[in-house]
């Protein structure tokens, strides 16, 4: 966080981070997801392509897994800011930081990074998973 900052900010974001660990509350959300020979282990944040190991970095595995909470359902920038990087709800942030950090993922986690079918996008709304995505234990 940048100084100075504000109390609320700072609670509102100590709570994003108790919600996306396992002190949050039960289960923590689904430790796998697979699709067509890619398998992303998000408890070891490693992704594999064929026998191809990728690390991932601790915010692209928050990313995957709020999405993955979320099964079928778009997911908006403002949505990621506030459930991921734990900005408070209606912050005017003015920051590429969710856009630079999905294409670094996608390059991590898709076949063919220029034709997504894992991580979606939906144009003026937000992202998604790809609906063959299979997320479990």
């Amino acid at each position: 966080m940048l100084k100075p900052f504000s109390v609320r900010e700072l609670l509102a974001r100590v709570d994003a981070h108790l919600r996306r660990s396992d002190w949050g509350g039960p289960g923590g959300g689904p430790p796998t997801i697979s699709v067509d020979g890619v398998a992303i282990d998000l408890a070891r944040l490693e992704c594999r392509i064929g026998g191809e190991k990728r690390e991932l970095t601790a915010k692209e595995g928050e990313i995957l897994r709020y999405l993955a909470e979320r099964p079928g359902r778009i997911v908006s920038r403002q949505e990621l800011l506030v459930g991921v990087w734990g900005f408070p709800a209606g912050a005017q942030v003015m920051t590429r930081t969710v856009e630079n950090t999905i294409g670094k993922l996608r390059q991590k986690i898709e076949p063919d990074h220029k034709e997504p079918r894992i991580l979606l996008t939906v144009h003026g709304a937000g992202w998604k998973l790809g609906e063959s995505v299979r997320c479990g234990d």
